[in-house]
């Protein structure tokens, strides 16, 4: 009789042992499972001041480019005045509307759209620049105006007109400068 007490004693222990092991395993399971998820979905925020370097550093590289390719003096007043356009109209809407079509094409009409045309361009053979000087003239006017244009809606807060002139700006840089 006293080793069924012991025995069931030392059942008791060890049921009790396996429920306390059994209760902290799926706490501290559920506490990684959920800082896994959280690191998992948590997005990654890049601040409003970083994205304007981003903005003024692209712009930058861009500038340094066309000085020290030898473009003509009216290809780098036309693409300093849409770098100063940029300067000021992107750091606005990304402040204003950070998530807005705009804002996008804006943003990458600075990181890359701007710099590819030119490079783009560059990449041709002198008789070939020479063809499509005009051409590319013509493009780096049509995008000045827009650029413009949606500084003064950014200026003037036409969140109606925003979408239209981004869907022009997108479609600008669609199709190569020999089209």
């Amino acid at each position: 009789m006293f080793s069924t007490i012991i025995a069931l004693f030392i059942g008791g222990i060890l049921a009790i042992g396996v429920v306390v092991w059994f209760v902290k395993n799926k706490e501290t399971s559920g506490r990684e499972e959920d800082e896994t998820v959280k690191h998992a979905v948590k997005p990654s925020i890049k601040t409003k001041e970083s994205l304007s370097k981003n903005v003024y550093d692209s712009l930058l590289q861009v500038n340094i480019f066309i000085r020290t390719k030898g473009l003509p003096g009216v290809v780098i007043v036309l693409v300093e005045k849409m770098i100063d356009n940029l300067k000021q109209a992107t750091p606005q809407m990304i402040e204003k509307h950070p998530d807005h079509d705009l804002t996008y094409e804006l943003k990458e009409i600075c990181r890359k759209h701007l710099f590819s045309q030119l490079k783009e361009f560059f990449d041709m053979s002198q008789e070939n620049r020479n063809k499509y000087m005009d051409n590319l003239m013509e493009r780096l006017n049509e995008i000045a105006d827009l650029i413009e244009r949606a500084g003064k809606i950014v200026e003037n807060d036409e969140v109606t007109e925003m979408k239209m002139i981004a869907g022009f700006l997108e479609t600008k840089y669609s199709r190569p400068l020999d089209a």
